[in-house]
């Protein structure tokens, strides 16, 4: 969810969780009960097997106790490392949530001299993909199609923590949530209780029903998808470059979408009137990628213009070339100097003859912000 505050609707989610988290915090504590007493019965085996050793005497060795592996749905701030041990213990599934994901974003790969492998790993988890984990003085980990749900925020200020993970598909995973701003003013509304409780149910019913069920197509429901995915193959050709991965992603998501929803349903397969409410919700999300990545490449477009405008006012110069910009290294070469010069053209900040590009004058009289 993009948002300007910290966002009022993250603070709804944890007491949906909360009997959840109870539970696991009760069987924990009860786990870490017995084990605590078969650890005090072993040592004590384990006293007298040495002393049988010590007398000569034959005797077979007392098994240790495995230590029970905590149950845990709800993590937040946890390293990778931490993070796959909790989604090996836990093979229902983990959530992670962060009030701002920036931090998360950015602390990826901050080990190893930022040559860590921190994004691959989210990378892999969105996709079920089973993989190994190394741990530092730990047996390694081999997860078996890990289950990890991402949520939080990020201000419209900080979508540039997301350029750079564009090209390799990490922001093509996420499904954008860009409301508009709505005036800030006391209100007397709240959730309904009722409600609240009936999502709650819903909640744990979900996480204690570890039952294996496949969930089908109908026919109409596969005649539908067909013809979505086919439009939405022709849509990922003529969208805008930093929309194609998302873009293709998105079959993936709708066929996640119409799952929650059959489920969330009861359902007993994806029928027809499922995969429209599905392809509703991605309509959504679509509206919502196109707002947030249209805004982080108006951001970027932006901060290209200021580091022309401060090369011109540096210089002192109402006329640059596309030469004077990648000899004075403000881009790499002729083309994107051209490029560089075409986008000022259309932001209105003055005028391109051959490659010369001559700034209005009130552009370089004004002052910087």
């Amino acid at each position: 969810k993009i948002e300007g505050k910290k966002s009022p609707a993250m603070k709804k989610i944890p007491p949906f969780l909360a009997e959840i988290e109870d539970e696991n915090q009760r069987h924990n504590e009860e786990a870490r009960k017995i084990y605590r007493k078969q650890k005090a019965t072993y040592e004590v085996a384990m006293k007298i097997y040495k002393k049988r050793l010590e007398d000569c005497m034959t005797a077979e060795p007392p098994d240790e106790p495995e230590e029970p592996k905590e149950k845990k749905f709800h993590v937040a701030d946890i390293t990778v490392e931490a993070l796959a041990e909790t989604l090996e213990n836990n093979p229902r599934g983990v959530f992670l949530m962060r009030d701002e994901l920036t931090a998360w974003i950015a602390g990826q790969n901050q080990y190893k001299g930022g040559k860590g492998s921190d994004e691959q790993f989210f990378l892999s988890t969105w996709a079920f993909v089973s993989s190994p984990v190394d741990r530092k003085g730990k047996n390694r980990l081999y997860l078996k199609k890990p289950f990890l749900a991402v949520t939080g925020s990020i201000p419209p200020k900080e979508l540039g923590c997301i350029k750079s993970r564009i090209d390799n598909g990490f922001a093509g995973r996420i499904l954008f949530s860009y409301p508009d701003p709505i005036k800030q003013e006391w209100t007397d509304f709240s959730a309904n209780r009722e409600l609240v409780g009936t999502i709650q149910e819903m909640f744990m019913h979900l996480y204690r029903d570890d039952t294996v069920k496949v969930y089908r197509p109908t026919p109409a429901a596969s005649a539908i998808f067909i013809e979505w995915y086919n439009k939405n193959c022709l849509e990922t050709e003529t969208v805008a470059e930093i929309l194609q991965t998302s873009w293709g992603k998105l079959p993936s998501q709708l066929a996640r979408i119409a799952l929650i929803l059959a489920v969330t349903g009861e359902e007993e397969e994806i029928t027809a009137d499922v995969l429209k409410d599905a392809i509703a919700i991605v309509e959504y999300f679509k509206a919502h990628i196109r707002k947030t990545l249209g805004a982080l490449e108006e951001q970027n477009d932006m901060a290209e213009m200021r580091r022309l405008i401060e090369y011109g006012k540096k210089r002192r110069k109402s006329k640059i070339s596309t030469r004077d910009l990648y000899v004075s290294k403000v881009v790499k070469n002729a083309s994107e100097a051209k490029t560089m010069l075409n986008l000022a053209v259309t932001k209105k900040l003055g005028t391109l003859e051959g490659n010369t590009f001559t700034f209005l004058p009130e552009v370089m009289s004004k002052n910087d912000d």
